[in-house]
């Protein structure tokens, strides 16, 4: 027997906006408040982005209550299930706090290329060079048009 949850996609998906909302805001707390702004302050972006993803993602939870569509169903059904998840909870924990050493380019990388991996990606190629095009344009959006420093880790760039 597996743990009982809700097969939703839309009411899984919420569930995950609402946590990684709270552990956005959680962090954006911890920022001191040095300026004497009241609006534009260090944390306002985080504020914005953590209370539009609680939004968003209470939206998502409650669709399938809307259109009764929640069926429980028993995770683990498949094998490897519960194995997938873990390793996936593990991953994004490494990927976060592995950044500081690695560095953002080698860390988002490897993140989104082991991930694409443990979807099953078909095409070998295709998660190579979306892994690297993503991270690319990533990188150049916030150190060449916002002028954001990111994580160098051993690259030291």
């Amino acid at each position: 027997m597996g743990l009982k949850i809700l097969r939703d996609k839309d009411f899984i998906s919420g569930l995950f906006l609402i946590i990684f909302a709270t552990w956005i805001y959680l962090e954006t707390i911890k920022i001191p408040a040095a300026e004497k702004l009241i609006l534009m302050r260090a944390t306002f972006f985080p504020y914005v982005i953590s209370i539009g993803l609680f939004i968003a993602g209470f939206i998502l939870v409650g669709l399938p209550v809307y259109r009764n569509k929640i069926d429980p169903i028993v995770l683990g059904s498949k094998p490897g299930d519960i194995l997938i998840l873990l390793i996936f909870l593990a991953l994004i924990f490494l990927y976060f706090y592995g950044i500081k050493i690695l560095g953002y380019l080698i860390g988002t990388f490897s993140y989104l290329l082991i991930s694409m991996f443990l979807l099953k990606v078909q095409n070998k190629l295709y998660a190579l060079l979306l892994s690297a095009g993503v991270t690319l344009v990533i990188y150049l959006i916030f150190r060449g048009f916002l002028k954001v420093p990111l994580p160098a880790g051993i690259l030291n760039l």
